[in-house]
């Protein structure tokens, strides 16, 4: 994903994408970064969408290039699709060290990556687009299973465990420069709810 902040074009993020464990959602992604996929023959997906919330700390949300507000939602499946992980059997919470590396490694081999870094590339599902899953975010207690996926996505910025089985993790930024191009884009000015104050655009997007 190649990004830019207002007109300064901020640099590139690659992404890793953990199609062995996340097909499903590893494939939408793809054919919305290469625009394969198609509306009466023309190529939809990412190109010149926006990262329309950022909350530093947490995350850089994106991806919505149906209505560009966080409440448009559509997939090369259909208008969405279930989430793809199953439920995580491993919780990380108040691990740390060995233990929490021993328990992602065993919540990997059971095909659900649980939210335990930076870089981590999820699926924002049907409950941010309505708006419920900001409430959910700030109250961990109301997390549930559930909400279906589409072509919204996120990208952590630190550990969020309580996103453990209701959002998909299925890629992983890789290299230096590009966690600092989300770092960058992390700390770009917002209002209270997030917005930025200046369009983050994804300029170009594909395969490599």
């Amino acid at each position: 994903l190649d990004v830019s902040v207002g007109s300064h074009a901020m640099g590139r993020i690659k992404i890793e994408l953990f199609k062995h464990i996340m097909p499903k959602c590893a494939e939408n992604f793809r054919q919305f970064c290469t625009g394969e996929h198609k509306m009466n023959s023309v190529p939809v997906g990412y190109k010149n969408a926006k990262f329309h919330r950022v909350l530093k700390g947490f995350m850089v949300h994106g991806g919505d290039f149906v209505k560009g507000d966080g409440t448009g939602s559509m997939s090369i499946y259909g208008s969405s699709f279930p989430l793809e992980a199953p439920p995580c059997a491993e919780s990380l919470q108040g691990l740390s060290g060995p233990a929490a590396a021993a328990a992602a490694a065993k919540a990997v081999a059971a095909g659900s990556v649980p939210h335990f870094r930076a870089g981590l590339l999820c699926m924002a599902n049907s409950a941010a687009a309505s708006g419920k899953q900001q409430e959910q975010e700030k109250d961990p207690k109301q997390q549930q299973r559930g909400g279906t996926n589409g072509c919204q996505f996120f990208i952590t910025c630190g550990s969020c465990l309580w996103l453990d089985g209701r959002n998909d993790v299925f890629g992983q930024v890789i290299g230096r420069d590009s966690h600092q191009v989300l770092r960058k884009i992390e700390h770009v000015s917002t209002d209270a709810q997030g917005k930025p104050r200046v369009d983050i655009t994804i300029t170009e997007c594909g395969e490599l």
